[in-house]
């Protein structure tokens, strides 16, 4: 696996979301590159885009014609690689240095594997057309579970994980309700949904500490 800054970029504004910040500044950008809209993002940020060559169904592209739309969307999201880095920074700067800091509730290791649970799950789908433009993670989950013919009980773990970060993003929003009563219950299930997607090799790029 690769090491992806975009863990790192989605960790960092999920820490600032749970605090109970609004994101306000940079939603739009935060909004694509979490839903995997890696052509979007790039255009609304215009970091610069690294060389890459391409070879699909016999036809070699360069960085020139590299897009989510013509092509797969890991080479997409590594295109995005230095716009996402320059929305890291600049988010950083909005928001503040301590959120890079260690939370006691919830690891930096685990914000950025909730961050690329999404993400690994959205670039398997994609990859294999499964989606529609502007499916939820809820649809996402179930195309990808069937697709590799995973059982129910993993189907619903993988769900649970999806509820995880929702109690991440939305805890602080008077009318909704938790799904985990602690966040180490939901840390928990966590763990178990990472096990799932690392066994089913549905996971992308790789967590250093």
């Amino acid at each position: 696996m690769i090491r992806l800054i975009i863990d790192e970029a989605v960790g960092y504004m999920l820490k600032v979301i749970k605090s109970g910040i609004a994101i306000t500044e940079y939603k739009d950008e935060f909004n694509a590159i979490k839903h995997g809209n890696y052509d979007d993002f790039i255009d609304l940020v215009k970091g610069e885009r690294p060389f890459m060559v391409v070879w699909q169904e016999g036809v070699i592209s360069n960085q020139d014609n590299i897009s989510q739309k013509t092509h797969f969307d890991m080479a997409a999201l590594i295109i995005a690689g230095p716009s996402i880095q320059v929305f890291f920074n600049n988010c950083v700067k909005k928001y503040g240095e301590e959120f890079l800091k260690q939370e006691l509730e919830i690891s930096n290791d685990t914000y950025r594997k909730a961050a690329l649970f999404e993400v690994s799950l959205r670039v398997h789908a994609n990859n294999n057309k499964l989606l529609s433009e502007r499916e939820n993670l809820e649809n996402v989950i179930i195309k990808i579970s069937n697709f590799k013919s995973l059982s129910i009980e993993e189907t619903e773990t993988l769900q649970k994980e999806r509820n995880f970060i929702n109690d991440i993003k939305h805890h602080n929003k008077p009318r909704y309700n938790r799904k985990f009563s602690t966040w180490e219950e939901g840390v928990s299930k966590f763990k178990d949904a990472y096990r799932i997607l690392e066994e089913k090799e549905l996971f992308i790029g790789e967590i250093v500490e």
